[in-house]
């Protein structure tokens, strides 16, 4: 029984000093030599290799350690699968930061690209009311003009037909008529 401690020792790295200083992990069974309890039958199994077998206390100490690292190893794997998407985590923050800062030096741009539009559009619509403020003053003038033409037109018309009236005798008189 003496091996199969100092082997369950070397398992847990524990020298017998230090399993004086510290609490083990494990507990060895408090059984008597007498009153041991054998795995098979006390023959053969993880005996100590005198073809003694190991006591159960000792087995079940054995399998709580073995659970123990497997717990270990899972938490470690778990720990480090933690680390691992946190760390994606990190890397996609900092990507999203990234095109968020890029999203908004071309929200600027796209800003201040509209501010010049809308001046331009103002511009345009000054422009265009003044373009039509000068074409309803261009048709005034041009029905202006057309109603001089159209007057002298008339004038014209009345002085040709009074000539050739002048010119004709008057049936009554005999004489010519000239009127203006």
């Amino acid at each position: 029984m003496e091996n199969t401690r100092k082997v369950v020792q070397s398992l847990f790295g524990e020298s017998e000093a230090s399993s004086s200083k510290t609490k083990p992990c494990f507990q060895f069974s408090s059984a008597a030599p007498s009153e041991k309890n054998y795995v098979n039958g006390g023959t053969g199994g993880a005996g100590n290799g005198e073809g003694e077998a190991a006591p159960l206390g000792v087995m079940f100490d054995l399998k709580r350690f073995n659970r123990i690292q497997r717990n270990r190893v899972h938490a470690q794997r778990s720990r480090l699968k933690k680390m691992k998407h946190v760390s994606d985590l990190e890397v996609r923050a900092k990507s999203l930061q990234t095109n968020i800062t890029a999203m908004l030096r071309q929200l600027g741009a796209y800003r201040e690209k509209q501010q010049l539009l809308r001046i331009e559009q103002a511009t345009l619509k000054l422009k265009i009311a003044a373009s039509e403020k000068q074409r309803v003053l261009q048709e005034d003038e041009i029905e202006k003009s057309k109603a001089k033409l159209n007057k002298l037109w008339l004038l014209q018309n009345r002085q040709e037909l009074s000539q050739v009236q002048g010119r004709m005798p008057n049936p009554n008189t005999g004489k010519q008529l000239m009127s203006i």
